[in-house]
């Protein structure tokens, strides 16, 4: 009853913005975005808009053109697919650890307790305080889903990154050989391009078309990079048996060992510091409140004032393929 009460003394604040994450579109009940979800869906329509509107409309041949079309088409089907499942499915620990443990019976069961959510937990499992649940196997809380990616949901989200991986280099590479095209064949780019059947909205000219082309490889180009880091960066992850967390962590603890550098001004190493684009708040917001169930342990404490003061001062930690690769090997956590 006592950890009952600090439970819900603790989750006022959780409560104040909404209560406890369903998943990415739903939150006590109600819908709940955000704006990075706003945000990345505006710029992945804009680019499936320009393929649509600017590119196959150029294409001259009508069969190649229809084929490029239920191509993207089928790719951009795929994808919303895979960020329904992502960001729809709930990633929670079950209620009950037991014979309800995936994979049958004890591997994967331990007799772990989180004190914010004062119950038992399987192994793996994390608290998050931006869902405000703990998360089976827990990997990290994704800004662009508004979700935590765990057991439930991690294969879909990372085939949900290749998949838009591709489909941006298929549209980088259909614009790199539109561009040379209407750079070498100028007159018969210019007579496809004022066609009022290709383009009835607003013909353009040879010139006009390449200045969009380039805007939109720049567009692609970012994107590309952004998203093929962070696929990199999981595909190490998987070599390595870890997960986002374990590689946040062994860094923390790393740079906890090193001693801090100061500026002339007298900031230290520790204010500064990389944010992941897809990890969505520093360590302290996700917190490890999780601890191995003993009732004579102090496990009610974790999770007290003291000790999310003492994990603000853990400086963020980069994220992503280059910045893993440069931080050589790390452990897994103990389980």
């Amino acid at each position: 009853a006592r950890r009952v009460r600090r439970r819900e003394r603790r989750s006022g604040p959780a409560g104040a913005r909404g209560g406890m994450r369903k998943n990415g579109f739903w939150r006590d009940g109600k819908v709940s975005l955000n704006v990075h979800q706003a945000g990345a869906g505006s710029a992945y329509l804009g680019l499936v808009v320009a393929f649509f509107a600017l590119q196959t409309p150029a294409v001259a041949d009508g069969t190649a053109r229809a084929a490029l079309e239920a191509t993207f088409a089928a790719m951009t089907a795929a994808v919303l697919a895979l960020f329904a499942k992502a960001a729809g499915t709930d990633p929670a620990d079950a209620p009950g650890v037991g014979g309800d443990a995936p994979g049958g019976t004890g591997g994967d069961v331990a007799t772990f307790f989180c004190d914010m959510c004062a119950r038992d937990v399987r192994r793996g499992s994390k608290h998050c305080r931006a869902c405000d649940k703990c998360v089976a196997h827990f990997d990290h809380h994704c800004v662009w889903l508004n979700n935590c990616v765990g057991a439930r949901n991690y294969h879909s989200f990372l085939a949900l990154v290749a998949l838009v991986l591709a489909q941006v280099l298929f549209q980088m590479a259909m614009g790199a050989y539109q561009l040379r095209w209407s750079l070498t064949e100028k007159t018969e780019a210019n007579a496809i391009l004022r066609s009022p059947s290709r383009f009835p909205l607003a013909p353009l000219t040879q010139q006009e078309f390449v200045a969009c082309l380039i805007v939109l490889l720049f567009a692609c180009l970012c994107a590309a990079y952004l998203v093929g880091d962070l696929l990199g960066f999981h595909c190490v992850l998987i070599k390595r048996g870890l997960t986002t967390l374990d590689y946040i962590l062994s860094q923390q603890q790393r740079a906890a060992d090193e001693p801090p550098t100061r500026g002339a001004d007298g900031w230290g190493s520790d204010a500064k510091g990389g944010r992941c684009a897809c990890v969505s708040a520093p360590f302290f917001r996700i917190g490890a409140k999780v601890a191995p169930r003993d009732e004579n342990s102090a496990a009610g404490e974790v999770g007290s004032g003291a000790e999310k003061k003492n994990t603000r001062k853990k400086r963020r930690v980069k994220i992503g393929f280059f910045s893993i690769c440069a931080a050589g090997a790390a452990r897994p956590r103990a389980a």
